[in-house]
């Protein structure tokens, strides 16, 4: 089996502009993300870990309550596809390009790969 090219890889992640929407995306308003990073809802020291559950924050697009380029912080996480994101109020958004540097920082120092295709992974 050959490894993917960056060709390959470019394609991946520029599929989920091309039109295509995960089946929970279809009839709802998607809303961009841009500079995005990922955070926990709590910063509770005390809480279990199973409690935590994550968040995305970023430069909001598209979105009729927000003006273009105000900083949001998403409701938590309930599902993620590629870079589409349902969270657990019903809205989904895009992730669009690279997150924040300082977020890249982050997972380079905690030794975790970045993937542009489905670059946040959550448990279920």
């Amino acid at each position: 089996m050959q490894a993917s090219t960056s060709s390959e890889k470019n394609l991946k992640e520029r599929q989920h502009v091309a039109g295509w929407l995960p089946p929970w995306a279809k009839n709802r308003q998607v809303y961009t993300l841009k500079k995005w990073y990922v955070r926990y809802n709590s910063e509770d020291p005390y809480l279990a870990p199973e409690r935590k559950m994550i968040m995305v924050g970023g430069e909001i697009y598209d979105h009729p309550d927000f003006e273009n380029g105000s900083n949001i912080t998403t409701s938590t996480i309930k599902e993620v596809h590629q870079r589409y994101i349902l969270t657990h109020s019903g809205s989904v958004y895009k992730l669009y390009g690279r997150p924040r540097k300082e977020y890249m920082k982050f997972l380079k120092d905690n030794g975790i790969t970045y993937d542009g295709y489905q670059p946040i992974k959550v448990k279920s």
